[in-house]
This record gives C-alpha cells, sequence and structure tokens, in this order.
C-alpha cells in the first residue's frame, strides 16, 4: 500500500441503495462518505431486494449487485405470494381458516428446516464469488459486513477466510438474541453453534447502540466492539419543502399524526393510540387524523381501527417512495414512534427514529421505558412517551 491511512475496503451487505429497505440507508451512506474520505470502497450488496428503488443518490460508488434465491419462494407460492403470506402473519391465528392455520404451521416448519441461518443463504455463497471475481485485480485491506439478514455474517466469514483479510462485523439487529427471534428451542441451539463458529474469524464488532454493544461484549469478550448510531439523511432532507398554513388555515385542518414504517402486530402495535381516539370520539367528533405509510400495513390497521370504530379517523397509504415518506414526516403535527413494551427491545434504535428527529415534528413514542430511543426523547425534549391510554 502506498498511503496506509487510506484503507481498501470491501462492504457486504444485503440492502443497499437503490432499493427503499431499511438498512440500505445506512449501509448507502457510510460507503459514500468512507470514499468522500479517500478510502477505496467497493460493495457487493444483493439485486432486487425490493420492487422500489426510489432510494436515489449521487454516487460513484463501485457496487456489484449479484443474485440470489430466496429459500421461502415455496411457501410464499403454496400460500399464495407475498401478499397472502402478509394476510395470514397479520392476522389472530384464532380467526384464521382450518386450511390457513395449516398453512402457517407448515411454513413456520419449513423454515426452521431450511432456513439456516435464514432464508437468504445463497445470497452468502454468491458474495463470496463476487468478492473472489474483485480479488483478482483489487485485494482489500479490510471487509466490513452489516447484518441481519445473518446471512450477511456468514458471507463476511467466508470472504474473510478465502481473502486472508481482517473482517469487521456490523449487526444493526442481533442474531441469536434478537429480540424478534421466533425459531423453535432446538434451532436455537443449532444457531448458537452457528453463530460462535461464523463469527470465530471476526476481528470485531459494530452496531447501533450500548446495550446491543454491551450484548456483544458479554458473549464475545475477546473481540471489541463500538457502536455507531443511526442517523438522519441530511443531504435527502435539504430537498424537502414544508408545508406552511396560515393561522385560519391552522384552525381549522385536523391533527396530522403520522407513521412511516412497518408495523408487526403485537409489538409495534396502535392500540393504545387507538383506544385513545376511541375514548375521546364517543361523544364528538375530534380533529385528528392518523396517517399510515408502509408496506404491509393496510390489512391490520383497518382492521383495528374498525374493531375500535375509528375507521373515519384513520388512513392507510402503503409503501411511499423514500423522499415522499421523509416529506410526510416534516409536514405532521405529531409523528408516531411505536416500539414493543418490553425490555427485549431497550437496545433498538430505528432508522426511522433519527428521520423523525431530523424532521423537528414532535414525536408521540409508545414502548417500554427502558428502551433508548425513549430515553432519549425524554432526555431531550423531544415529544411525549406514554404509555397509559389516559395520558395518551
Amino acid at each position: 500500500m502506498g498511503d496506509k491511512s487510506k484503507l481498501k475496503i470491501l462492504i457486504v451487505c444485503f440492502y443497499f441503495p437503490p432499493f427503499n429497505v431499511a438498512g440500505a440507508l445506512r449501509l448507502g451512506r457510510i460507503a459514500q462518505h468512507l470514499s468522500e474520505f479517500g478510502h477505496d470502497i467497493k460493495v457487493i450488496a444483493a439485486n432486487n431486494t425490493c420492487e422500489d428503488r426510489s432510494l436515489q443518490f449521487e454516487s460513484t460508488l463501485d457496487v456489484r449487485f449479484v443474485n440470489w434465491i430466496d429459500t421461502n419462494s415455496i411457501p410464499k407460492r403454496i400460500i399464495g405470494g407475498q401478499g397472502k403470506t402478509s394476510e395470514i402473519t397479520q392476522n389472530d391465528v384464532s380467526h384464521l381458516s382450518t386450511s390457513k392455520k395449516i398453512l402457517l404451521n407448515l411454513s413456520k416448519l419449513y423454515k426452521s428446516i431450511t432456513n439456516i441461518p435464514d432464508g437468504y443463504a445463497y445470497f452468502a455463497f454468491s458474495a463470496l464469488k463476487e468478492a473472489k471475481k474483485i480479488s483478482a485485480t483489487w485485494k482489500p485491506d479490510i471487509i466490513y459486513s452489516s447484518a441481519l439478514p445473518a446471512s450477511v455474517a456468514l458471507a463476511g466469514h467466508l470472504i474473510s477466510n478465502k481473502l486472508k483479510v481482517k473482517w469487521i462485523c456490523e449487526f444493526r439487529d442481533l442474531w441469536t438474541t434478537n429480540h424478534y427471534y421466533s425459531f423453535p428451542k432446538w434451532r436455537h441451539v443449532i444457531d448458537k453453534r452457528l453463530e460462535k463458529h461464523v463469527l470465530s474469524n471476526c476481528s470485531s464488532f459494530v452496531t447501533v447502540s450500548e446495550p446491543l454493544a454491551d450484548d456483544i461484549r458479554q458473549r464475545f469478550p475477546d473481540k471489541k466492539s463500538e457502536v455507531i448510531l443511526n442517523g438522519a439523511d441530511v443531504e435527502s432532507l435539504s430537498k424537502i419543502n414544508i408545508n406552511k398554513a396560515n393561522n385560519n388555515e391552522k384552525k381549522k385542518r385536523l391533527l396530522n399524526i403520522v407513521y412511516t414504517g412497518t408495523l408487526y402486530k403485537g409489538k409495534r402495535d396502535p392500540s393504545k393510540l387507538f383506544k385513545a381516539i376511541a375514548n375521546l370520539s364517543k361523544d364528538r367528533e375530534i380533529p385528528v387524523n392518523v396517517n399510515f405509510y408502509g408496506k404491509d400495513n393496510t390489512l391490520y390497521i383497518n382492521k383495528l381501527a374498525k374493531e375500535f370504530k375509528i375507521e373515519k379517523y384513520v388512513n392507510c397509504y402503503g409503501s411511499v417512495p423514500y423522499l415522499k415518506a421523509l416529506s410526510v414526516q416534516r409536514n405532521a403535527d405529531l409523528l408516531l414512534l411505536l416500539l414493543w413494551e418490553s425490555e427485549k427491545e431497550s437496545g433498538v434504535f430505528t432508522g426511522k427514529f433519527f428521520e423523525y428527529i431530523a424532521a423537528r415534528r414532535p414525536i408521540l413514542a409508545i414502548g417500554h421505558d427502558s428502551n433508548v430511543a425513549i430515553n432519549m426523547i425524554n432526555k431531550k425534549g423531544l415529544g411525549k412517551a406514554l404509555n397509559n391510554v389516559k395520558d395518551i
């Protein structure tokens, strides 16, 4: 090498711009800023991770998109496609037909047996193949992988062994100690052993919060673990206009509450907010609209709104382009942050949370008091964190 302060860095990730998926923006900006600092960057990422390609920004990065196979494409086809899969997973099992219950149980069994470490294992071997091709003319000084999916950590492990290059493994979410881990106990035993083996040649770790870093330090005390927080995309935010209303318009308009992102039934759940709106609207109309933007939310939200009899106060717009999501955040009166009401999610800083901060709108958070985002909201005066329906 010439200048030892300038490194050749190979970034391996599943999600990367222009695909508008959670995690893609973080890796896109990390790669861009490292390049701006003078490092020589190459990226291996998965192709066609979603239909939305709205996560665009100017870049001269060398990005190699590799093909992959979704291990779960078979059960998805049997159930009836992605839409039907979402319909089943967003409903209470007790409300499903017998045939759908059977399909759901078969799908869970199939995933437990075949999804090792997850449904994206083919990506790890595609990434290894591409890394070997790249290394014929360009050998990295360091590999930086970003999981989840866990298959990205597997890719980092394989590439590091093959190229004999040091490897830093980032976990935006944890692997076997993930709060959303859903496999049975026998499978957890397998995953813990696999995780230990895969991460054995990792030089150090990066994650997104201190509680997650502490978890990694306890399980891998011989390896260094650092925190790089998620952040807001300042460059994209500069393109967003704020719709300014005059005083008369402000008096007439409804309180615009906005949620952007995916919901998880029983974990990121707006039921308490809906109950509060139902209580307030029993005897009179209230000037409020709750607007949801995000993939696969419509069925669940519409059903929940109907249960609380507040359909007229709730709107679902589905998935929207990235800049549109930033725009609706910035033009909201109140931004809704839904977190799991469990200590298991104490270390979770979502990328959306920092977008909310950058939007400079007050945040209404519903979640467990131990969560790092809740603590920051209270400490910095970014809004209100409430768990009681009466308080909301």
